[in-house]
C-alpha cells in the first residue's frame, strides 16, 4: 500500500485541523462574479461578499474544471486560452456567468479558490468526519488494540484514512500456509464535489502488504437544501451556519466505521478472495492485462506495471483472477500519484466482484 502524509492518527487530525482553520466560503450569484486572467493564472474576484472591498482569490486547478464544466466550455478549449488567450478567457467566463444568472458555492483554501459548486452542496467536511469518527476509532481500538493507520492522505481533491485491524484476520485456504489477510477500511471524503463520503471495506494482504479496496460501501452524497444566507444573495458563511452540521451525517458516520469492523462482513469477503484463487487462468496474460487497460484507461506505464507484477508473481499468485487483481494492487505502489494509487487498489476490487462470465470473457482476452 502506498504511503504518503503520515500514519499517526493524532498527526493526522492536526493535519485536518490546520487546513480547515484557513478554509471559508462564500455564496454569490454569478453576476457579482469576474475574472482576471494572465500568464500567471486566473483571479476570481467576489463583489459584496465582504463589506471592505471586493474578495479576489487566485483559482486552482480542478476549480478550473469546475467552471469549464458549469458553463459548458469544453476543457480543451478552455485550457488553450488559459495558456493562449487569457483575455478572451474572461470574455467567456463574463458571458457566461450572466446567462444565467445563479447562486454558486465558492470555497477557498489557504486564499485560492479550490472549488465552484451548487449552492445545494451539503459539506461535509473532513474536520467533522475526523471529529465523529476519532472516538470510534479509540472505542475499536480498545478491543483491537493493534488496530492502526496503515496510510493517510490529503489531496487537491481528496482526503483518505486508510486503517487496518491485524486482529481480525483469515487465513487463505486455497494458498500457503502462513498467508493472512487482514480486515481494514477506508475513509474518503471530498470537500470540492470530486466523490461522496465514504467508508469502504479493505482487505490487507500481510505477506505483500497490498490493499485491496472492495466489499460493503457505506457512503452518503453531498446533496442538501439550498444554502441560506443571513438575510443577503452574496456574504461568508458565518462561523454559526458553517457548525450547523447534519448530525445525523455524523452519526452514520461512526455507525459505518463500527460495521467496517464487523467480523461477518470481513469473512465474506476474504473468502470471496479464497475462491478467486481457484479461476481459470488467463490463455494469453498480455493480451488480458491489454483488455483491462482499455476497459478502465489505464496508463501505458500502469499497463506495463501491471503485466511485470503479474509475470513476476506469477509462482506464488498465478496467473488466474487472484494473480491478476493482485498485480493490480501491487502497482498502486509505484504510481507517483496518492489518488491514482487508492483508484487502482479500488480496480482490485472490482475484479475481485465480476461475474464468472465476465471473468471469462477477460481471461480469453475478449472486451
Amino acid at each position: 500500500m502506498k504511503q504518503h502524509l503520515t500514519t499517526d492518527l493524532a498527526e493526522f487530525a492536526t493535519l485536518v485541523e490546520g487546513i480547515a482553520a484557513t478554509a471559508q466560503d462564500f455564496v454569490a450569484t454569478t453576476n457579482a462574479m469576474r475574472t482576471d486572467s494572465s500568464e500567471d493564472g486566473t483571479m476570481l474576484t467576489l463583489d459584496g461578499v465582504r463589506s471592505d472591498k471586493p474578495a479576489a482569490y487566485p483559482i486552482n486547478d480542478y476549480a478550473h474544471t469546475q467552471i469549464a464544466a458549469r458553463l459548458g466550455i469544453p476543457l480543451q478549449y478552455y485550457r488553450r486560452m488559459q495558456k493562449d488567450a487569457p483575455a478572451l478567457l474572461d470574455a467567456n467566463i463574463d458571458k457566461w456567468f450572466n446567462q444565467p444568472v445563479e447562486r454558486r458555492l465558492v470555497r477557498t483554501l489557504n486564499g485560492e479558490v479550490r472549488a465552484f459548486l451548487s449552492d445545494r452542496y451539503q459539506r461535509i467536511d473532513n474536520i467533522d468526519i475526523m471529529g465523529a469518527i476519532t472516538p470510534v476509532l479509540r472505542e475499536v481500538g480498545k478491543n483491537h488494540p493493534e488496530l492502526r493507520v496503515e496510510s493517510a492522505g490529503i489531496t487537491d481533491k481528496k482526503m483518505y484514512l486508510k486503517v487496518v485491524v491485524p486482529t481480525i484476520q483469515y487465513e487463505l485456504q486455497n494458498r500457503q500456509v502462513g498467508d493472512i489477510l487482514q480486515a481494514g477500511f477506508v475513509i474518503s471524503n471530498s470537500e470540492v464535489g470530486a466523490g461522496m463520503f465514504s467508508v469502504d471495506q479493505m482487505l490487507f494482504r500481510l505477506i505483500c502488504k497490498n490493499g485491496m479496496i472492495g466489499g460493503e460501501r457505506f457512503a452518503r452524497r453531498h446533496l442538501g437544501s439550498r444554502i441560506k444566507t443571513e438575510g443577503t444573495d452574496a456574504g461568508v458563511w458565518s462561523e454559526r451556519t458553517q457548525r450547523l452540521d447534519d448530525r445525523t451525517i455524523m452519526s452514520a458516520a461512526a455507525d459505518m466505521v463500527r460495521a467496517a469492523v464487523d467480523e461477518t462482513r470481513f469473512i465474506a469477503l476474504a473468502t470471496q478472495m479464497d475462491e478467486s484463487i481457484k479461476t481459470a487462468p488467463m490463455a494469453q496474460p498480455l493480451k488480458s492485462v491489454e483488455v483491462l487497460a482499455k476497459k478502465h484507461s489505464l496508463t501505458e506505464d500502469e499497463t506495463g506495471l501491471v503485466f511485470q507484477h503479474l509475470v513476476k508473481d506469477s509462482d506464488t499468485n498465478g496467473l488466474g483472477l487472484f494473480g491478476l487483481l493482485n498485480a493490480v494492487t501491487r502497482t498502486s505502489q509505484d504510481v507517483e500519484d496518492y489518488e491514482r494509487a487508492t483508484e487502482l487498489e479500488a480496480l482490485g476490487g472490482t475484479l475481485l466482484d465480476m461475474e464468472s462470465n465476465q471473468w471469462e470473457h477477460l481471461a480469453a482476452g475478449r472486451a
